[in-house]
């Protein structure tokens, strides 16, 4: 499962933290500058990044509440309909607006950093636990229309 991680640069501390939590679950993290683009824009590595991805994380720190990029990426997210888990650092709770209001999030306080992450690695693994079931599903789903199409092409065909 891929999942992209929307940051402000100057919360490397915590970026690095989340980013070995979703490689140690066996995820794979989209960061942006993890990757080197000589053939895109910031803009549309970003949209590419998040197309691949199943969730997204979004830090909202006192750094990524204003930082442009982040609040962009929201909008994005949003409007792509991508499933999203909001960390928000702990005291910024009453700045959650905009797109962004009305929806659960989880608390990060930065002096406990090691809290949030254990929160936020139980809601990596619940989500991808249904999301798993929904492919399932859908694969199931698949193979029935698959033989009732040939079930119906082999009738027709008598």
């Amino acid at each position: 499962m891929n999942i992209f991680v929307s940051h402000s640069m100057r919360d490397k501390n915590l970026t690095d933290r989340l980013r070995g939590l979703i490689k140690k679950n066996g995820f794979t993290p989209l960061i942006a500058e993890d990757e080197t683009s000589l053939s895109e824009t910031i803009t549309q590595k970003v949209e590419r990044l998040i197309a691949d991805s199943e969730l997204a994380v979004v830090l909202l720190t006192r750094n990524g509440n204003s930082a442009g990029f982040v609040q962009q990426e929201v909008g994005y997210l949003q409007k792509s309909a991508k499933p999203m888990l909001l960390l928000v650092e702990k005291g910024l709770e009453k700045d959650v607006s905009g797109f962004l209001y009305g929806r659960d999030f989880l608390t990060v306080d930065p002096d406990d950093i090691d809290s949030g992450l254990r929160s936020t690695e139980e809601r990596i693994l619940s989500f991808e636990f249904l999301w798993r079931q929904k492919r399932a599903i859908g694969t199931i789903i698949f193979v029935i229309l698959v033989a009732v199409l040939v079930w119906i092409a082999a009738k027709s065909s008598q």
